[in-house]
């Protein structure tokens, strides 16, 4: 087994990153609790240090949410339980969409920039804007198929 090597900043003890993480999962519900670290560093650290652990709900990952924890102990899946996958999951999904308009802006400056050009140049920057558009398309088709999956797991939760 080999020993997670901890980097410290110069902003303290406390802002430590970890280089192992542990997911726990209920394999009634499949709720999912990640915990970063040991607990020399990370999550488990911190919890031991000051008794909790924030984070940035919905969009930190390690956050140990009171809500999922106690899921997964109890092996229980409750209204509390919903709601924090759910924000989770719409927290996720703009990460993505804000990658995809970005891509979309991509996509249309390269095309503006090639129309302007004479025949032989537009044609040399015609393959790289192709292939930006079946790259976005490929990104939203994933995502679709994310989205389906989230709302199939979200009534798995709720049955």
């Amino acid at each position: 087994c080999q020993q997670p090597t901890v980097a410290t900043t110069d902003r303290g003890e406390d802002n430590q990153q970890w280089q192992v993480e542990y997911v726990l999962e209920s394999v009634r519900t499949g709720v999912q609790v990640v915990v970063g670290g040991d607990h020399r560093a990370g999550v488990l650290h911190l919890v031991r240090r000051y008794g909790f652990y924030e984070g940035g709900e919905p969009f930190n990952r390690y956050r140990l949410n009171p809500h999922l924890l106690r899921s997964l102990l109890l092996d229980h899946v409750d209204a509390d339980v919903v709601e924090v996958v759910r924000a989770r999951q719409l927290a996720e999904n703009r990460e993505r969409e804000l990658e995809l308009s970005e891509l979309r802006a991509l996509a249309t400056n390269t095309s503006k920039r090639s129309s302007g050009q004479n025949t032989a140049d537009a044609v040399e920057q015609e393959r790289p804007h192709h292939e930006l558009q079946q790259y976005i398309q490929e990104r939203e088709q994933a995502l679709e198929q994310i989205k389906q999956q989230q709302a199939e797991y979200i009534h798995k939760l709720t049955r």
